[in-house]
């Protein structure tokens, strides 16, 4: 659990003793490639942390699957929605490719946010992390161009192009797969 260790660290120092009751929680998962983290209709119990692969948040919308997040190790995947509100959740956790994660059930963690003042810190800067990153998406979404986007997950996550569908990427994106492709052609 050493990428825990690493994850925990880049956030917040907390002391080894602190460190040894996330270590008690956690336990690793694998998710195969296509399979479901996290599915529609269920109630998220479990913050992941992506050690490797890579997973999509997705939702259904008039039939059609809607990309909202890619993730990549290093990063927090959950739907906090769910797990905050303790309700079935909208979304769905997908491997784009064989994943693993570690799994930490949220209930437990909170008993220890009131005993560690520490976790609960680092609770909160996880939380302020996702929330500025999904307040970038939507601000992407709305002030810049197709091309903008495809140029900046370009830069910033140039790897997922090697492991999400292009319908994923377009979804995610906000375009259709067609102006993935005149974009992709344009720029080439």
């Amino acid at each position: 659990m050493e990428q825990l260790k690493k994850f925990v660290d880049s956030i917040t120092p907390i002391s080894d003793e602190v460190y040894e009751i996330i270590q008690a929680l956690a336990f690793k998962r694998k998710v195969e490639k296509g399979a479901l983290l996290l599915q529609q209709g269920t109630v998220c119990k479990h913050i992941y942390l992506v050690t490797t692969g890579a997973l999509r948040v997705f939702q259904y919308s008039e039939g059609k699957e809607i990309t909202s997040r890619f993730t990549t190790p290093g990063t927090v995947i959950t739907s906090f929605y769910s797990l905050i509100s303790r309700t079935p959740t909208l979304e769905n956790i997908q491997a784009i490719a064989y994943s693993e994660v570690v799994m930490i059930p949220y209930k437990a963690l909170e008993i220890e946010f009131e005993k560690h003042h520490v976790l609960e810190r680092l609770g909160r800067k996880i939380l302020e992390d996702y929330f500025l990153k999904r307040e970038e998406r939507i601000m992407m979404l709305q002030s810049k161009s197709a091309l903008e986007r495809y140029q900046l997950l370009l830069a910033e996550h140039s790897e997922l192009l090697q492991l999400a569908s292009l319908g994923h990427i377009a979804s995610y994106l906000g375009i259709t797969q067609e102006t993935l492709s005149r974009i992709r052609k344009k720029i080439r």
